[in-house]
This record gives structure tokens, C-alpha cells and sequence, in this order.
């Protein structure tokens, strides 16, 4: 779960996010953000398809590996 956290984070920070406004866009609060960054809970997937809206990389957050290699 850590794992998740940490690319979660990743992908808020190459998008340019601050917490706040990436826990609005998926829908919660940022004290529960921040708890998925440190791999404290884990994301529902509600919470992931609002983040695929914003073209975060789900096969990287869940897996760790890149859906197109030529994203940074």
C-alpha cells in the first residue's frame, strides 16, 4: 500500500496538483489525501476514476509501470 501512496503522489506532483486540489478533484477530503500518500489507506475506485479524468496513470499507480513510456 505504501507503494500506491508514494506513486499516487507522483503522479499529483508531474500534474502540477497541490494536495488540496487533487483530493477535490477525487472527491475527498485532504486529510484522507494525504493518508494515501503515506500509504496510511488505500484510494476506492471512485476516487481513481476521478483521477483518470485528469489523465493520471492508473496502470502506474497500481502498478508501477508506465502506460506510455514517453510520459516523464
Amino acid at each position: 500500500m505504501v507503494e500506491i501512496g508514494k506513486r499516487i503522489k507522483e503522479e499529483r506532483i508531474r500534474l502540477n496538483y497541490t494536495q488540496e486540489a487533487f483530493a477535490a478533484v477525487g472527491g475527498v477530503l485532504v486529510n484522507a489525501q494525504g493518508n494515501y500518500e503515506r500509504g496510511r489507506r488505500s484510494p476506492n475506485a471512485i476516487y481513481l476514476s476521478r483521477l483518470a479524468d485528469i489523465d493520471v496513470d492508473l496502470l502506474y499507480v497500481l502498478t508501477g509501470r508506465r502506460l506510455c513510456a514517453e510520459r516523464p
